[in-house]
């Protein structure tokens, strides 16, 4: 299945959100044990929404990792490409091409700073035929399947995977300096979007933005 399509994406809203809604529910509260069945989705038992503090640092950071090798793995004739490992080899190799596969929605809100969109990139492939391509999305589902794609045409003399933007955002590259992420205007970044709600796994020192249903269906095939 399409791993970073509407799965999980029904249990929110049509409409853009951030992860810091927040909502009051005035009745009872429900017990524990039912209140456990319901915390990772924000809903309690009756469907209301309801505020769900961030999973500390270090937990987050562990599930966005897990996240990432699940989904890189599904192409495994595509080498995978740490976040930290792609800051140095565009550090070190002069020839680099970063390939966002995300929806333009998802890149005006924070992208790795002078990646390329699958548009941009299509349209300049014959000067990038020497080039380390490095293409990324959300957890490396949308980018593998492209990276997969075009390391079968052998259009290019390398093609990698990337972990993904959710890992990205725990370098401390990604805060300030030359690698750290950008919106829309050039600027830095203080938000990211994270597609929907199973992968809000970014770093806390961003906002989390994500898709609603309508969004999350067009963006998966966008």
């Amino acid at each position: 299945r399409r791993a970073e399509s509407v799965a999980g994406a029904a249990r929110t809203s049509a409409s853009p959100t951030t992860s810091r809604h927040r909502a009051t529910d005035a009745l009872a509260e429900p017990s524990a044990a039912t209140t456990a069945r319901y915390e990772r989705t924000g809903r309690n038992s009756r469907g209301d929404d309801i505020a769900v503090p961030p999973a500390p640092t270090d937990e987050r950071r562990l599930a966005a990792a897990k996240a990432a090798a699940y989904h890189c793995g599904a192409f495994p004739t595509v080498p995978t490409i740490s976040a930290d490992e792609l800051v140095r080899l565009r550090d070190t190799e002069e020839k680099v091409v970063v390939v966002d596969t995300r929806s333009a929605a998802e890149r005006r809100v924070a992208r790795i700073p002078g990646a390329l969109s699958k548009e941009e990139f299509e349209m300049a492939i014959e000067d990038c035929q020497d080039a380390t391509v490095v293409c990324y999305c959300t957890v490396g589902r949308r980018s593998g399947a492209y990276a997969a794609r075009l390391a079968k045409s052998r259009a290019c003399k390398s093609v990698l995977n990337s972990e993904g933007i959710l890992m990205y955002s725990y370098l401390d590259a990604a805060g300030t300096g030359p690698h750290a992420l950008v919106d829309e205007l050039g600027a830095p970044a203080t938000r990211i979007h994270v597609y929907a709600s199973p992968w809000d796994l970014a770093s806390e020192r961003f906002e989390s933005v994500k898709f609603g249903v309508l969004g999350a269906i067009g963006a998966a095939f966008e």
